[in-house]
C-alpha cells in the first residue's frame, strides 16, 4: 500500500484546517446579516412584500 509522505500528509491536513477556518469565518457573517434583515422586515410594512427575500434567506 502506498502511503503519502509525512510532509504531504501534513500539508493536506493544514490545507483542510485552513479551509475549515475560512468557512467558520463566513458562516456567522451570513447569520448576522440574515438576522438583521429579518428583524427589519418584521418591524416594517415591507413584511407583506418580502417573500422573495425570505425565500433567499431560507436557502441553504
Amino acid at each position: 500500500m502506498n502511503r503519502p509522505s509525512p510532509e504531504l500528509a501534513a500539508m493536506k491536513k493544514a490545507a483542510r484546517a485552513e479551509a475549515k477556518d475560512r468557512l467558520r469565518g463566513l458562516t456567522p457573517r451570513r447569520d448576522e446579516v440574515s438576522a438583521r434583515i429579518i428583524e427589519h422586515l418584521t418591524g416594517s410594512l415591507e413584511w407583506s412584500g418580502a417573500t422573495a427575500v425570505m425565500a433567499y434567506l431560507a436557502m441553504p
